[in-house]
């Protein structure tokens, strides 16, 4: 089954492992040919995940060849591990001994479904294990098997249904102790999906927690309102149906960009529903955020800025915000997102990841939750008031060289919040999470996985 492209081009690969008996294997002493035919590849392993549904391998395309190809497993395939020891050796491996970094070679021996080769390289390897290894991972004693979670929260899509009958996706993966609450993440845009998030950084969260993957209204694969209902409250009441559905008394929260106003949201009116927050990069106060966007555009654009400066008042005598004048600053819509993407990514190989994952499969993001919202005036007026009403446990992230939700309007977010920790990433802009991942899977896992309130 073929993919897009990354920005890098790296080559991925992803192995399911669908036989205990792939995962429990022992290691021989020396490794031996591989039967004719066989389908492998030879890589380094760039990280594990663990989807209990798991069958396939997607291969990107190989350097130079520009050619997609895929692999279908079937339950009678074979998966091996063929793995470069610290002296050198290779030596068969279970998928349990297989860690992020090592160079691996992969076999798969029986019936496939194939359009690769019958070899190749790859630049990167991700590796999906089946529930198998999945369960191996856990510390026994600590970890809910599957059959004792609530329906809704086992493995695999799911959909919740919202109070006027808009059917909401969701998926779940991951693993965690039986008693942790789930973590859902709530995706900005508005409208950006959350399946972006769940193939950049998923597999380094899900070793740790049991992680929801929600598309918000009219978002991914959740059905768009037939109403044009997308106001806040009827999106915090989404959320709550979730959580319904997930069949837990609480969950934890990870909130990026708008997410993080939904979230805020949520947890204030909610506030015994959620256990802990990370928020990062969020839209909370228009009026303080859109100042400091007013400033960054003096420092980055001093001529369209002075083009607009005076320009303070509407025809009807109300005021612009801030982010109004920077819109009216720009000749055109496309030159203004030319410079939206410049405040978010320092580095535009990431805004190329970022775009190409949020695009698989045809998912785009369809502006409509954003229009709503810009009808209503949320754009122009919006700010978060109930900040004593969250005393939750709540981690802000800001990235030091994000210039639409800028690190000095976070810090403020958390001097309000009662209970709240402020992070700042060096090396990050919007989207820390992909700018610097292994950093923010630490600091979130440590985070979330505390158990002290």
């Amino acid at each position: 089954m073929p993919v897009r492209r990354t920005a890098a081009q790296l080559v991925r690969l992803a192995v399911a492992a669908s036989l205990a008996a792939a995962c429990a294997g022992a290691v021989s002493q020396a490794p031996q040919a591989p039967p004719a035919g066989s389908l492998y590849v030879r890589g380094p392993v760039e990280s594990i995940t663990h989807r209990a549904t798991a069958t396939g391998i997607l291969v990107q395309p190989t350097p130079g060849s520009g050619q997609s190809c895929g692999i279908q497993a079937t339950a009678d395939a074979q998966t091996r591990y063929l793995r470069r020891t610290g002296g050198g050796e290779l030596r068969w491996a279970a998928l349990s001994d297989v860690r992020v970094g090592d160079t691996v070679e992969v076999y798969v021996e029986g019936p496939v479904a194939r359009s690769c080769p019958a070899q190749g390289r790859a630049s990167a390897i991700v590796l999906v294990a089946g529930a198998a290894r999945a369960s191996s991972l856990t510390t026994a004693g600590t970890a809910a098997g599957v059959d004792t979670l609530p329906a809704g929260l086992r493995p695999g899509s799911h959909e919740a249904v919202a109070a006027d009958g808009v059917r909401l996706r969701y998926r779940v993966a991951g693993n965690a102790p039986a008693d942790a609450p789930p973590v859902v993440f709530l995706h900005g845009g508005p409208g950006q999906g959350s399946h972006g998030f769940a193939a950049l950084v998923g597999p380094r969260l899900e070793p740790r927690l049991r992680m929801v993957y929600f598309d918000q209204r009219g978002s991914g694969r959740s059905d768009r309102a037939p109403n044009g209902d997308y106001s806040m409250p009827t999106l915090v009441e989404d959320v709550e149906a979730l959580r319904r559905a997930l069949g837990v008394p609480e969950i934890a929260i990870i909130g990026h960009s708008f997410g993080v106003t939904l979230g805020l949201e949520y947890a204030a009116k909610y506030p015994g529903r959620v256990s802990r927050a990370v928020l990062a990069a969020g839209l909370w106060d228009v009026p303080i955020q859109c100042a400091l966007r007013a400033q960054r555009l003096a420092e980055l654009r001093p001529e369209a800025y002075a083009r607009v400066r005076g320009d303070t008042l509407r025809e009807d005598g109300t005021r612009r915000s801030d982010c109004d004048l920077e819109f009216r600053a720009f000749r055109s819509r496309e030159e203004h997102d030319a410079y939206t993407t410049e405040l978010m990514f320092p580095d535009p190989a990431v805004a190329a990841r970022v775009n190409a994952a949020d695009t698989v499969g045809g998912l785009r993001n369809t502006g409509e939750i954003g229009r709503a919202l810009g009808r209503s005036g949320f754009f122009d007026r919006y700010r978060f008031t109930g900040h004593q009403r969250i005393t939750l446990p709540v981690l802000v992230i800001a990235g030091r060289h994000d210039g639409a939700a800028r690190p000095e309007g976070l810090r403020e977010l958390a001097r309000r919040l009662p209970d709240a920790r402020f992070l700042e990433y060096e090396r990050s802009g919007h989207f820390m999470y992909v700018d610097e991942p292994d950093r923010f899977a630490r600091d979130v896992i440590a985070f979330l996985g505390a158990r002290d309130r």
